[in-house]
């Protein structure tokens, strides 16, 4: 059917009922814009501006252009047996054969919804930026009322990355889905913000949705701060946090206390190297039905621990695929120290330590569960005890076993073995 310019706006934005945007102007420098709002829209080839609604029932939809601005958008996926597909500006991690854009940004008054509403589990939500991400919307991808887990959202870029808004991917009757983030270095500090300093790309002062030039290559190292308490309130909410650098660092730089969160995963998976510089632990360790952390970390470099570790009944999973790895103390059971009840049976977790160039490690606590420590090249350095006997314990259970692997080099245990 035709249709007369002047409903334009209400096509892009939903207008009308809402009382938005009813003109569009073109300005004498050629941009664009609606009425009723202090926003320009480009011109630009490859300019894909979302406003107002987009629905597909468990389906798929795609956002794609050079540069991308959702405004005030709806984007809905949803469904009754499970969410569907959501790609803004790219596919996972930047790859496959969707395009990249350069630039992505989500307003604060967009939603982006993947959920299973009925039985099913939540889809999956990827928006990319190669070189600007700033997402202040809503995103969602929940499991079903009545059952399913959450799904999966990922928001990064290999530039700017600016995520004011955690997602939620929850479930009310399953298991909570993964978040992705992959910025360049990360920097885990105090608060529950998670900002860009030291950028390739450099702010200008603008009316319009874009308000950066981008310089690529130029600049100092990219570092994003994310803040804590923005993992911890993920985990409370019932899923997994994943932290991915393709190539760069991530550094602890401010105790992480999982208290309250119930019993999930945090992965942190680098390019480069790994520093943990403060403790991960549990501060309420007298609950009847204490928190645990799952905690994995990879790195292609070095993985170096000065905070002390305990996962008060989580597993724990180093692996440093090109490095070493050097730790402080790491516990899975509640710590003897620290704890009142120290002995009180509980499902605690194995410590598995990999390395290519050698490993060296304080005390090692599973009080019942494995230890197992191995290097493809290096040697093996214990500076303090190796506990995985429950003799101690009200209910004891069977002692965990040891496992100290080196094919060519040397095991240093400096404690002893129990």
């Amino acid at each position: 059917a035709a249709f007369t310019p002047t409903t334009v706006p209400a096509l892009l934005t939903g207008a009308g009922a809402l009382g938005m945007a009813t003109d569009i102007t073109v300005n004498p420098d050629g941009t664009v814009s609606l009425s009723g709002s202090s926003l320009q829209i480009p011109t630009d080839p490859g300019t894909a501006i979302v406003s107002g609604q987009l629905e597909a029932d468990s389906g798929n939809i795609g956002i794609l252009g050079e540069q991308i601005a959702l405004v005030g958008a709806t984007v809905d996926a949803s469904g009754d047996a499970g969410g569907g597909t959501v790609l803004i500006g790219g596919d996972e991690l930047g790859n496959g054969a969707v395009p990249n854009a350069a630039a992505t940004i989500i307003d604060e008054n967009s939603v982006i919804q993947a959920d299973a509403r009925d039985i099913g589990n939540g889809g999956k939500i990827v928006a990319w930026g190669t070189d600007l991400l700033r997402s202040a919307g809503q995103l969602f991808a929940r499991g079903g009322n009545n059952g399913g887990d959450g799904g999966f959202i990922e928001t990064s870029s290999l530039g700017l990355l600016e995520v004011s808004t955690p997602p939620d991917l929850s479930a009310v009757n399953g298991a909570g889905g993964l978040w992705l983030l992959d910025p360049n270095n990360i920097l885990i500090v105090a608060g529950a913000e998670l900002s860009q300093v030291g950028s390739r790309s450099r702010a200008v002062p603008s009316d319009g949705i874009f308000t950066t030039d981008f310089f690529p290559g130029s600049g100092p190292t990219l570092n994003s701060e994310l803040g804590v308490d923005v993992i911890t309130d993920s985990l409370t909410r019932g899923f997994n946090v994943s932290i991915l650098t393709a190539n760069g660092n991530i550094t602890l730089e401010t105790p992480l206390d999982f208290n309250d969160t119930g019993t999930n995963t945090l992965r942190l998976d680098a390019g480069g190297e790994i520093r943990l510089q403060e403790d991960i632990f549990d501060s309420d360790i007298t609950q009847t039905s204490p928190d645990a952390l799952n905690l994995e970390l990879l790195a292609n470099g070095n993985i170096l621990i000065t905070g002390e570790i305990n996962s008060n009944g989580g597993s724990v999973s180093i692996d440093s695929v090109g490095g070493s790895v050097t730790t402080d103390r790491v516990f899975t059971n509640p710590n003897p120290f620290t704890n009142p009840n120290p002995f009180v049976a509980q499902n605690n977790g194995n410590i598995t330590i990999t390395a290519e160039q050698g490993i060296s490690t304080g005390l090692l606590s599973t009080r019942g569960r494995n230890i197992t420590l191995e290097t493809t090249q290096g040697s093996i350095v214990v500076n303090d005890n190796i506990f995985t006997s429950s003799t101690q314990a009200i209910e004891p259970v069977d002692a965990g076993d040891v496992f100290l692997r080196v094919p060519g080099g040397d095991i240093d245990v400096l404690g002893f073995i129990n």
